[in-house]
């Protein structure tokens, strides 16, 4: 096979794959219509055990199966009197109570909770004022709802991250947590909290995956702004967050691969995932060609990004005097990871 001459030594072209010749190109979606009973019936186990876990973790969360304590802590006990207060005074004289609070503080010994936490408190009251099931049980409804939410959440994030056994396990593992089932049944923020906490860093992955989109970019920062005012410790989720950004900007430099891209045996499995080897190749040569001599993370590897329609890297060896393609076996772009 005839090869046009390739750049300079160590580069990638990118062609599509109609333009590479001799290459085994895998054929077209034959344009089936979408059927969700043909999707269930091929994945039956994973449908079940999906089914399963969301009935558990919802039941969890939602049934009285821990009944309701008699004792209330100081925390719950302020959250209840906030929401009685928002009830007299209107939620639009919101700063009054900020007002009482710092008149009274200024005047006691002990440290009360601050009336900050406001995303909370006015979700209480909303419930209030819409279903008049109390004070105290609409705070714990909200708190039942948003437990539910982070139920959800996690198992979504981990499925992006790793596909649908890992996100089946971690939602198993959230159905059950017991921190997240007490949260569930008290009177507390901290499961709210904990849940644009999640979402936040939900939104900052995806915005690492599609950098520069104005929607993902506004929904990141909406979830950090209700996170703020849910808790006012969120400055340290914030600061965890910025150390994320931070590792990711650095990681090119210190040669640790990126999280869009990923590198060594990371690499070679997606790429063993996502492109058949050509017909006639070992295992061993399809590995070679994905990882040059050099070492993994060197600046020949290629690696799997489900982002982009299906391209077909000509890839320059050093070693050998025509390119080696690699056919785009699955709906994603070849791109060489960072080194």
């Amino acid at each position: 096979m005839q090869s046009s001459p390739l750049p300079a030594h160590g580069t990638d072209l990118y062609v599509d794959p109609p333009a590479a010749e001799g290459i085994a190109v895998p054929a077209k979606a034959s344009g089936k219509s979408f059927s969700l009973g043909r999707v269930i019936q091929q994945h039956r186990l994973e449908v079940a055990g999906a089914l399963i876990i969301l009935i558990a973790g919802l039941a969890l969360r939602l049934l009285p199966f821990f009944g309701v304590p008699d004792q209330l802590t100081l925390d719950e006990n302020l959250y209840i009197t906030n929401v009685k207060m928002v009830k007299m005074v209107g939620p639009f004289e919101y700063s009054a109570l900020v007002q009482t609070y710092v008149e009274r503080q200024a005047k006691m010994d002990m440290v009360m909770l601050p009336p900050t936490r406001c995303v909370y408190i006015m979700l209480g009251w909303a419930w209030d004022s819409v279903f008049h099931s109390g004070p105290r049980m609409s705070l714990r409804y909200v708190a039942a709802i948003f437990s539910v939410l982070s139920f959800l959440l996690s198992g979504l994030f981990a499925f992006r991250l790793g596909g649908t056994r890992l996100g089946l396990t971690v939602a198993a593992l959230m159905a059950v947590a017991p921190l997240e089932l007490v949260m569930a049944h008290r009177e507390l923020v901290d499961g709210v909290f904990a849940f644009w906490a999640l979402l936040s860093l939900w939104l900052l992955w995806e915005n690492m995956q599609r950098p520069g989109r104005l929607g993902w970019l506004a929904a990141y920062a909406g979830s950090i702004a209700v996170m703020v005012l849910t808790k006012e410790n969120a400055f340290f989720a914030t600061v965890a967050m910025g150390g994320i950004l931070g590792t990711a900007a650095l990681a090119p430099r210190l040669n640790l691969g990126s999280l869009e891209h990923g590198s060594g045996d990371l690499c070679r499995r997606r790429a063993r995932r996502g492109c058949p080897r050509l017909p006639g190749r070992k295992s061993a040569d399809f590995d070679r060609d994905l990882h040059p001599p050099g070492g993994e993370g060197g600046e020949n590897d290629i690696c799997l990004s489900e982002r982009r329609r299906p391209m077909v890297p000509v890839h320059h060896r050093p070693d050998a005097g025509e390119p080696v393609g690699v056919a785009a076996g699955h709906r994603g772009n070849l791109r060489p990871s960072a080194g």
